[in-house]
């Protein structure tokens, strides 16, 4: 659920506060003190006392003079009241205020060793120390934690605070049920107005945190461990024009571990990993409606980058702007397990809104996962050296955005990265499936079903495919299915690219428009593609075409069957060749095509058929004639151990000047006539 300020969302539903109104303190003036040997003093901002003051009939009325004046160990209990003072913490103590809704310290003192710093609480070079139900005011930090162990924080508001909230450097801090919020202004410097700023090889641990309105980052991290449960960062700001407002920023050298947090309504990025040595493990966590920057561009939920290494299990990120996950970078590698990515949205430009985005030699694996309802691109990996690899994942419904209505694809490679799909549904994406695009760009794709892809067509031509492979790109697609894909279930165009198809199935591809579309596969351009042990079956004008000079297409132990008609009075041929192109046919069964079985047509071609069966052509609504084997256009053809039978008009035709056919060892029987 979305929760108010102050409020967390609780799993299964609801909100809880993690520091207490007015109404719900306790109705005691102290805190419960356990049973101890520690000395313990008293505080009241009305008490007259003056000299001899800590019990409880005379308590102090400053903190401060109270923290000085306990024994080491010792407690200090606050009743509620406001102090307009700082205080300084340099020995073990508990200081314990009634409830923070009541207890307000609004003072500050200087930061040792911090020149031009102040805070309300500072606590220095020392251990064992113990804040609780107190609300600090300060305007220019909040608490400052440097030197010190085993410190630890329960129960307190900390607003207002113009550099930072809560700044930990050098210390172990364990912090539960904190609010820090308002922090910094919008005309903040940079780096200034952090809800929690932690450094110095520091360890914290935080629990049912929430940081609401910091500015440039909620949670910033460096060189330290930090361990964030429960905790919520929302509405984070920029300060300085171009600045950032990061939900979590781990920079490098840092070890985190962050469970059960929620981020939302950041700016620029919701969760970012940078930096060399820094390892994040997230799990159980909700990184939501991210938005852009202060120029309204550049945002994503997660950005991982710079080598860092991050494991992502059961996290959700949703309707960010942008990029749902980015990563970005030699050396950076992360594992998206279980995870799901859904519901991006455009920048302010209409463009964007990608699911998951990975570049510059970075390694992502995804198991397990959803990409699902994004922008422009499900998945796009881009340039040499990076690496995907997708398991047992689904990635679907990929739409346009108004920047870019001709692209909406489920996975697409790039100038030379390599993708691995395995066992997992690619499906339902605006223009596409599955897409490999520029040179050396590679993709891999073994028991994965492609289906129900949608197709786009404008003045400059289709974009569609269950598979495309262009530019110099290549796929190898093994026992795999595409089926009921719009405008081409494999599509391989331009010169050096290429694919092959083993042991797949091709099915039901729909035209996008009436004539030339619907190809079960479809290699052009000077392209390559390898056809092996598949079945293209029930698609649509052509199972396979081989068109344009220098395109090669061999297709071996394979069938192609029940090749049907777009529309009404349109063709259904098994394989066609034209415009140049060259095919070797073998070992394959043709049959069920509508006025061709296969055919060298428009422009002719060279094909090659050896030991295969070509029958049951049905004559076309037009020509009301079905040609076995159509050889035309000045085409070449070699057919030799092959048998052409059930052809409904001519077995095998040969027509056209120039046309040559070479028939050998073959057969050709069972002709009746046609329409």
């Amino acid at each position: 659920d979305e929760c108010p300020a102050g409020e967390r969302p609780l799993l299964g539903g609801g909100c809880q506060r993690v520091v207490p109104l007015a109404a719900d303190c306790p109705a005691a003036p102290f805190a419960d003190v356990p049973k101890s040997d520690g000395q313990v003093v008293y505080v009241d901002a009305l008490s007259p006392c003056t000299e001899g003051c800590g019990a409880q009939a005379a308590p102090f009325s400053k903190i401060g003079a109270a923290v000085a004046a306990v024994a080491a160990g010792g407690y200090v209990l606050v009743q509620p009241g406001a102090y307009a003072e700082g205080i300084v913490i340099d020995k073990p103590v508990h200081l314990l205020g009634a409830c923070a809704a009541t207890v307000v310290l609004s003072g500050e003192v200087p930061v040792p060793g911090q020149e031009g710093e102040a805070a309300g609480i500072v606590v220095k070079d020392t251990t064992d120390v113990a804040i609780a139900g107190i609300s600090v005011q300060s305007k220019g930090s909040g608490l400052v934690i440097a030197g010190s162990n085993k410190v630890s924080l329960s129960g307190m508001d900390v607003s207002g605070a113009a550099k930072v909230g809560v700044r930990v450097n050098g210390s172990e801090v364990e912090a539960t049920g904190l609010w820090i919020h308002d922090t910094g202004t919008p005309d903040s410097p940079k780096g200034e107005g952090r809800g929690i700023d932690v450094t110095g090889k520091s360890t914290v641990s935080f629990t049912a945190v929430v940081v609401d309105k910091a500015t440039d980052a909620g949670v910033a991290a460096a060189g330290a461990v930090l361990k964030l449960s429960d905790c919520v960062v929302r509405d984070t700001r920029w300060g300085e024009p171009g600045d950032r407002g990061i939900g979590i920023r781990v920079d490098a050298g840092c070890a985190g571990e962050m469970r059960g947090v929620v981020l939302e309504r950041n700016r620029t990025i919701g969760l970012r990993i940078s930096g060399p040595s820094s390892t994040v493990q997230v799990e159980g966590c909700l990184v939501r409606e991210t938005l852009v920057d202060s120029e309204g561009v550049s945002s994503s939920g997660v950005q991982v980058s710079g080598g860092g290494e991050a494991t992502l299990v059961k996290t959700v990120m949703a309707e960010n702007a942008g990029d749902g996950f980015l990563m970005a970078e030699e050396g950076t590698s992360v594992m998206l397990d279980s995870c799901i990515v859904r519901d991006g949205k455009a920048e302010v430009s209409g463009f964007y809104g990608r699911g998951i985005e990975v570049m510059g030699a970075g390694e992502l694996e995804l198991v397990g996962g959803l990409v699902s309802g994004n922008l422009n691109y499900g998945l796009l990996a881009s340039g040499a050296g990076t690496n995907v690899r997708i398991l047992g994942s689904v990635l679907a419904d990929t739409h346009a955005n108004p920047g870019e209505p001709a692209v909406a694809i489920g996975v697409s490679v790039w100038f030379g990265a390599e993708v691995q799909v395995s066992l997992s549904v690619v499906e339902e994406n605006g223009t596409g499936n599955l897409a490999a695009l520029d040179p050396g760009s590679q993709l891999d794709v073994c028991q994965v079903s492609a289906r129900n892809g949608l197709a786009f067509v404008d003045p400059e031509g289709l974009r569609g495919a269950g598979i495309d492979v262009s530019g110099e790109g290549s796929a190898t697609v093994s026992d795999s299915l595409l089926e009921n894909n719009q405008g081409m279930g494999v599509w391989v165009h331009d010169d050096g690219s290429s694919v092959l198809l083993d042991g797949s199935v091709v099915r039901g591809t729909l035209a996008a428009v009436a004539e030339g579309t619907g190809f079960g596969l479809s290699a052009s351009g000077g392209a390559g593609a390898h056809v092996v042990a598949s079945l293209l079956v029930g698609n649509s004008n052509a199972g396979v075409l081989a068109t344009e000079a220098g395109t090669e297409l061999v297709v071996e132990s394979s069938t192609v069957r029940d090749t049907v008609p777009a529309v009404a009075e349109g063709v259904g041929r098994g394989l066609e060749l034209n415009k140049g192109a060259k095919v070797s046919l073998s070992s394959s069964l043709v049959e069920g095509s509508t006025e061709v079985g296969v055919g060298v047509l428009d422009g002719g071609g060279d094909l090659s058929v050896d030991g295969c069966i070509i029958r049951d052509t049905l004559d076309g609504p037009l020509t009301k004639e079905g040609r076995g084997i159509d050889v035309g256009s000045g085409g070449k053809a070699t057919i030799s151990d092959s048998l052409v039978e059930g052809s409904v008009g001519t077995g095998v035709n040969v027509s056209q000047e120039g046309t040559e056919l070479w028939l050998i060892n073959s057969v050709v029987r069972g002709t009746v006539q046609g329409g």
